[in-house]
């Protein structure tokens, strides 16, 4: 029988049984105590894990950091390459400006050889303001599209493949420009004689003058040669459709015929189709490229 006399004999019993060791440690010690080495080894394991899975993610973000590098670089190359086309347009526009000066010096000097017509001294003048209306109202559109340099760039392509987009999109061939970013002055001389004749209003003239596109051609299904008024807008919205049908009114009572009006740009939603169709525009989608 083992005799326990203080704490020595009680040390020296536990290191000599272990048994009693584990009896004693279970008596003192709580089972969350007891379970703790167990529990600590435990999340050393999930911390190896979570560091291991964090250490995935951050290379996934280093990757996704150098993805968005490269697009940052790919977009702010054709930023440059936009400013540089939009540099060109602008200078396309100066050249134009210019020309507009000598069509006005060229006014000037027909003043010069009014003195022998004064009976349609009235009638010129009047003509005159209304050119110089049109200039201002050209002016403002470019403007505007000075704002805008992508839709001024798309107005150039359009007019310059108004050929290829007319005889696919409405079968006529052989275009004619009236009236684009310049104008056809016998065909305004034929306007200008419809508003002396009171057909249609000053007002409506400089409608005519604002319109983005007027050409006429030939149409082989039916042989006949239809006019055309176009608005161009790089996204088509309802002021686009609106004057289309309106100008193309307009020009119809001017010459005496029936007049196509057309929408052209690269995109329109279906709300702005069905506005379309209801008023009787023709809309055609052609890509900036």
């Amino acid at each position: 029988m083992t005799t326990i006399n203080d704490i020595a004999d009680l040390l020296r019993i536990i290191k000599e049984q272990p048994e009693w060791a584990e009896a004693v440690r279970g008596a003192l010690l709580s089972e969350e105590l007891l379970s703790l080495p167990e529990r600590f080894n435990e999340f050393v394991q999930l911390t190896r894990e979570n560091n291991r899975i964090a250490n995935e993610r951050l290379t996934e973000l280093k990757a996704g950091v150098s993805s968005l590098e490269t697009a940052l670089a790919a977009t702010n190359q054709r930023l440059d390459e936009f400013i540089e086309a939009t540099d060109r347009n602008f200078q396309m526009v100066f050249g134009r400006l210019d020309r507009i000066d000598g069509r006005l010096d060229s006014i000037d000097g027909r003043q010069d050889h009014t003195d022998g017509r004064l009976d349609s001294i009235d009638g010129r003048l009047d003509r005159m303001d209304s050119r110089f209306d049109g200039i201002d109202s050209r002016f403002d559109r470019l403007d505007g599209r000075l704002d805008n340099g992508l839709g001024m760039n798309y107005e150039f392509k359009i007019e310059k493949n108004i050929s290829s987009i007319a005889g696919q999109h409405l079968g006529i061939r052989l275009i004619h420009i009236l009236r684009g970013y310049q104008a056809n002055q016998d065909f305004f001389n034929s306007i200008y004689a419809a508003e002396n004749n009171g057909i249609i209003t000053e007002e409506q003239v400089h409608e005519l003058e604002r319109a983005d596109l007027i050409f006429t051609g030939h149409r082989r299904s039916d042989q006949t040669e239809p006019y055309v008024v176009a608005e161009l807008s790089v996204t088509i919205g309802d002021d686009d459709i609106t004057r289309a049908q309106q100008r193309a009114a307009i020009l119809s009572s001017a010459i005496g015929q029936t007049v196509l009006p057309v929408v052209i740009g690269v995109q329109i939603d279906q709300e702005r189709i069905d506005l379309a169709d209801a008023n009787g525009v023709t809309v055609v989608i052609s890509p900036e490229n």
